[in-house]
């Protein structure tokens, strides 16, 4: 079956994020609780306000300097975000990520997710995160494509194993260079 979709995720493909560097920055003691915020943020159970408080909580600091750790860590990877509008003329693309409502649309102005993705699924706006195989198919089906139509492209090795779980090809994006050659070699004009 030729290839309909392509459907990035945000961190470690389209930005390079945060929540690693944070929890550098942590105690081994409260890791696994910050790691669990971030858990939280993702499924939608707390808001971004909620995450913040509670990490500087948990950090002993305030919440503005949380604010501060978090966005100056978030890098667009202008190699790949670049090319978004061209794969859209043959293809259909979505945005698929464990993230919250709020901070992709720190990430991406409104005019931005219209014209780079024909479909955005947030892991806080539907309830489910990567790796359950009914996120990938959600964003499938909203895109109008099968499963089998679609390459996904993340850095997580187990999101790519979800996604070929219901069918999808999938890249593992371990570098920009080495993401577009992968991409090339499956036969995608990028």
């Amino acid at each position: 079956m030729s290839t309909k979709a392509i459907i990035f995720d945000c961190f470690g493909v389209l930005y390079h994020g945060a929540r690693s560097f944070v929890l550098d920055q942590v105690s081994d003691e409260i890791r696994p609780r910050v790691n669990e915020l971030f858990d939280q943020a993702d499924y939608g159970i707390i808001t971004t306000a909620e995450f913040v408080e509670q990490v500087a909580e948990e950090m002993g600091v305030l919440a503005q300097d949380v604010e501060v750790m978090l966005s100056s860590q978030y890098r667009r990877n202008e190699m790949l975000v670049s090319r978004l509008e061209r794969l859209r003329i043959k293809y259909r693309v979505g945005l698929l990520s464990n993230v919250n409502d709020t901070l992709i649309r720190r990430l991406f102005t409104d005019e931005e997710l219209e014209r780079f993705f024909d479909v955005v699924v947030m892991s806080s706006s539907v309830g489910m995160i990567k790796p359950h195989p009914e996120i990938y198919e959600l964003t499938a089906h909203r895109l109008g494509v099968d499963p089998h139509e679609c390459i996904m492209i993340d850095d997580v090795l187990a999101n790519i194993d979800g996604a070929r779980a219901v069918g999808m090809d999938g890249v593992i994006c371990e570098s920009t260079e080495q993401c577009l050659a992968d991409l090339r070699s499956k036969g995608v004009d990028i």
